[in-house]
């Protein structure tokens, strides 16, 4: 083992000697901290790896992310010269930026391994054995419904064309929709778990065929039901469910085929972007290629880049954010603000229209330097901060590190939750779901995590509930 993590220490070293061997801005004291920041998350790759860590073990998969979101983004934002565009005040140098959020990160990644590894207990477990024919019931139900709804969607928006239509025209027509999306946009998700509990038992559904077929089916129905209104991320995670899904009940995947499924992933992210831009042009111009696909990119802000660093990374903003935290002296922080308005976004807005603002405006403050008295909500930043912007936004840059408790508390419980439920348990139709959270959690904001839990966790998880019997059963972890 300890070999691996050697390979993997000269691995890093090596990449960060080529970039300083053809880049002088790399000849900076910023690549300390983030190749500290990348051996820790190498640590865990390593694991995943060598099979210490199960296959959808969150330690192991956030690991993966982490490699990508700590260490190589960086480097790839300076090697590009990519930075954060629209933002008032031009950055001179960010490397000593990024070099400092590289240190607090650093710190915070040590911070969550000593959470993330702590011992834990539970003596009474329960036990939650599914009753297939409630199941099956429930979820046929639960299928009528959400498919009448998405068709009532498609049918006030005109058909199909004309939803992505009204998507690409004005983003603004699907507001008030949010309980409507919840309940319509399960629809695959609980698809597939009956089908999984249905034809579980089947020899001919562990075929890698069927499999194959099945899992195209279910990006199809993600896109029917959600993914035609631009959200990327609906379709990503939820084929991720998909796959954690099949794993745990028809037929395990392998370390191989999760890592090559990557490819089309990013390569899916990057092509939707162009249809996230400009709708069904945006497609066109992709396909055309040469200076069709240049324009949309450029106009855009769509290239390959804005997958890799936009999507997938929050290192400019966050070294922005430090920038001005350090240089905007009429910021006032948010002081827990940002996180009360999300939990004020639980109480519809027809009951309660004066709701605390969310991170949206202290993130337009900081960003555009308005100061609080002067704020209208005329100008406003969509930005995603992730859990150290957030915490920066609130309480300032020192508090970074004390962030990641929640990250190692929140993937310990996770973890325990994989270890202790048995083969049987009906929870394990949503344990990749809750996978996944570990490692939106890295890179979301509170609004966004508890959009991410309302809107794609609860109808499926009503339904496990509902179909349900819950048993005390003894368990020492």
């Amino acid at each position: 083992m300890l070999l691996r993590y050697y390979f993997a220490f000269m691995i890093l070293v090596l990449i960060l000697l080529l970039q300083a061997a053809t880049n002088d801005e790399f000849v900076h004291w910023f690549i300390i901290p983030v190749f500290l920041c990348g051996m820790t998350a190498a640590i865990d790759v390593v694991n995943w790896l060598s099979g210490k860590f199960l296959l959808f073990d969150p330690a192991g998969l956030l690991g993966i992310f982490s490699l990508h979101f700590f260490f190589l983004a960086p480097i790839m934002h300076v090697n590009a010269g990519y930075w954060l565009p629209y933002v008032f005040t031009t950055v001179d140098d960010w490397r000593p930026w990024v070099g400092g959020m590289a240190f607090l990160n650093f710190v915070g990644l040590i911070i969550y391994r000593i959470f993330r590894n702590g011992n834990f207990t539970q003596k009474n477990a329960t036990l939650w054995e599914l009753n297939k024919k409630q199941f099956l019931m429930l979820a046929g139900i639960a299928l009528f419904v959400s498919g009448l709804l998405q068709a009532y969607v498609y049918f006030i928006s005109g058909g199909i064309l004309g939803y992505i239509r009204l998507y690409t025209e004005s983003r603004e027509s699907f507001n008030g929709m949010g309980w409507i999306f919840m309940l319509s946009e399960s629809f695959p998700i609980l698809a597939l778990m009956a089908y999984v509990i249905w034809a579980q038992d089947k020899k001919w559904v562990k075929k890698w065929a069927v499999i194959f077929l099945v899992l195209v089916v279910f990006f199809l129905l993600k896109l029917l039901f959600g993914g035609l209104r631009g959200s990327r991320s609906n379709t990503i995670w939820g084929l991720i469910w998909a796959v954690g899904i099949i794993h745990i009940w028809i037929r395990p995947f392998t370390k191989k085929i999760l890592i090559l499924a990557l490819i089309p992933l990013v390569l899916f992210m990057y092509i939707y972007g162009f249809y996230k831009a400009a709708g069904l042009d945006g497609l066109s111009a992709f396909l055309q290629g040469g200076t069709a696909r240049q324009a949309v990119e450029s106009q855009n802000n769509r290239g390959l880049e804005t997958t890799l660093l936009g999507d997938l990374g929050r290192t400019d903003v966050q070294a922005y954010l430090l920038y001005q935290a350090f240089h905007n002296t009429s910021y006032e922080y948010a002081l827990g603000r940002t996180y009360v308005g999300t939990l004020c976004l639980l109480i519809p807005s027809f009951i309660w229209q004066d709701r605390p603002q969310t991170k949206v405006k202290e993130g337009t403050q900081i960003l555009y330097e308005i100061e609080s008295s002067s704020y209208t909500g005329s100008i406003t930043s969509s930005r995603i901060y992730g859990l150290a912007g957030e915490t920066l936004l609130n309480y300032g840059w020192a508090a970074i590190p004390f962030s990641f408790i929640l990250l190692g508390i929140y993937v310990r419980r996770i973890r325990c939750l994989l270890l202790k439920l048995k083969q049987c348990d009906a929870r394990l139709l949503v344990y990749p779901f809750l996978m996944t959270t570990c490692l939106l959690l890295l890179g979301s904001d509170s609004d966004n995590m508890l959009f991410i839990f309302i809107k794609n966790g609860f109808l499926p998880f009503l339904v496990i509930f509902l179909s349900s019997n819950r048993y005390k059963i003894s368990n020492r972890m």
